[in-house]
């Protein structure tokens, strides 16, 4: 992805805090769509504990294209993807009112090497309130 790129978080939390030294997990819209299509069914967000949710159109993994780049939400607040963030059974598992699924890991690890989402640094604080704009900057 080159260049600026406007999308929406959909999710708010908790202020964004620290400098460089905290870690958000985060995921996007078009990756749970991703699953949706591998797995046949909608996938509910709360299964992987992201605390930020991004809504971005399409249906693949652009966290993949965050890696590295800062991203810019709303007035104040910069994260940065670091990694990959590789996932455990608990995906799988009932959890905050959400059914037992049983082959969500499988499918993440025969798809997409056993990862969903990013850990982000939090580069600088504040915090992010719901639909706020989301601006990848260029690499």
């Amino acid at each position: 992805m080159s260049g600026r790129r406007s999308l929406r978080s959909t999710s708010a939390g908790s202020p964004a805090t620290g400098s460089g030294r905290y870690a958000t997990p985060t995921a996007s819209t078009a990756a749970l769509r991703r699953l949706r299509d591998l797995t046949g069914e909608a996938v509910d967000p709360l299964r992987f504990r992201a605390n930020l949710l991004i809504d971005v159109p399409g249906d693949g993994f652009p966290e993949e294209e965050w890696l590295g780049r800062d991203l810019r939400i709303g007035d104040r607040v910069v994260l940065r993807p670091r990694r990959r963030l590789t996932r455990c059974a608990m995906i799988d598992l009932a959890q905050e009112g959400v059914p037992e699924h049983g082959g969500l890991l499988r499918t993440v690890a025969e798809h997409h090497d056993m990862t969903f989402g990013v850990w982000a640094t939090v580069e600088r604080a504040g915090r992010i309130e719901l639909l706020s704009d989301m601006v990848a900057d260029p690499m």
